[in-house]
């Protein structure tokens, strides 16, 4: 995420489990892997592929943070 004046393309391919889980893969320009998402009712997870970062978390906006640098 950028400044409100920059935009970015993304291609996210979402993974449905009814009642158990969310799967997001987020893939730039050129298919490059940018980062995975998974979320169920109890936790989230996330694998920023790009900076060797994983965070994992409750079920919660403040969760998602680290990722968009402001609470969602």
């Amino acid at each position: 995420i950028k400044t409100p004046q920059e935009t970015n393309t993304v291609k996210i391919q979402v993974a449905l489990k009814p009642q158990k889980a969310i799967r997001l893969e987020v893939s730039a320009t050129l298919g490059l892997s940018v980062a995975s998402v998974l979320v169920t009712p109890a936790e989230i997870r996330i694998a920023l592929h790009t900076q060797n970062t994983f965070i994992i978390g409750p079920f919660h906006e403040k969760t998602l943070y680290p990722l968009f640098k402001q609470n969602i």
